[in-house]
């Protein structure tokens, strides 16, 4: 025979040899298998019991018996302890500035604050008086005969009645304003005459005059008095007799 049909004969031989002792030493894996899955289809465990878990007819380990995983059924514990035991309530502060601008954006427009009141207005302050006790006074007076160039003429405290008249020189002075002096003319303590005479400048000069006309009734003792007109203050007086 040829060399090479040898060699395939001894081929074939050894591979059937070797099939019929694998058949004889392993044993059928379909029969494992269904030994393995016997277990998955078994009753239920009781109450209490840990089940055990089958993978390919390998049971799995409990991770909760595990020597890495001892401590967590302590942890367990801890955490329901916690969850029973009563927390301390906790009290947020309310946010003032929140509330009090909510509070505002509620507000009608009716109950909003009234405006302002306006500042009243700041008095101006008084004038001065026109004139005064302190700042007006008389200069300089005298009972005359005439007045020239406004001066008194004739000076002097006796006069006849055949004058036509007599005149009452006056200066005036410390006059702020316009205001008025009075001349009032006596006679005999009875008054005659009342003249009013404005004072328009701080240094003024006036006069009044009494008609004689030579009546002989005008013969007497006479008295000329100034007084400030208003308040009725005697500035001054001046005395002389007609004959």
């Amino acid at each position: 025979m040829n060399y090479s049909v040898k060699s395939v004969i001894i081929i074939c031989f050894a591979a059937i040899a070797s099939f019929f002792i694998a058949q004889a030493i392993i044993p059928d894996k379909k029969t494992e298998k269904s030994a393995y899955e016997q277990p998955r289809t078994a009753q239920k465990p009781a109450d209490g019991e840990i089940p055990v878990v089958m993978a390919d007819g390998v049971p799995l380990e409990d991770p909760l018996l595990s020597p890495k995983t001892q401590e967590i059924p302590r942890l367990r514990e801890l955490e329901t302890r916690v969850s029973t035991e009563r927390l301390p309530k906790i009290e947020l502060e309310p946010n003032t500035r929140t509330s009090a601008a909510q509070e505002t954006k509620t507000k009608p427009e009716s109950a909003a604050q009234p405006p302002a009141p306006t500042p009243a207005p700041i008095p101006a302050a008084p004038r001065p008086a026109a004139a005064t006790a302190s700042n007006l006074r008389i200069e300089k007076a005298a009972v005359c005969a005439s007045i020239v160039n406004k001066m008194p003429d004739g000076i002097s405290d006796r006069f006849s009645k055949d004058l036509r008249g007599i005149y009452y020189f006056t200066h005036v002075t410390g006059a702020h304003d316009t205001t008025a002096v009075v001349h009032r003319w006596y006679r005999n303590e009875q008054l005659i005459q009342t003249s009013v005479l404005h004072v328009k400048s701080p240094s003024w000069r006036t006069h009044s005059r009494r008609n004689l006309a030579g009546a002989p009734e005008m013969a007497g003792n006479w008295r000329v008095e100034v007084t400030e007109r208003g308040t009725g203050r005697v500035l001054g007086t001046a005395s002389f007799v007609v004959e």
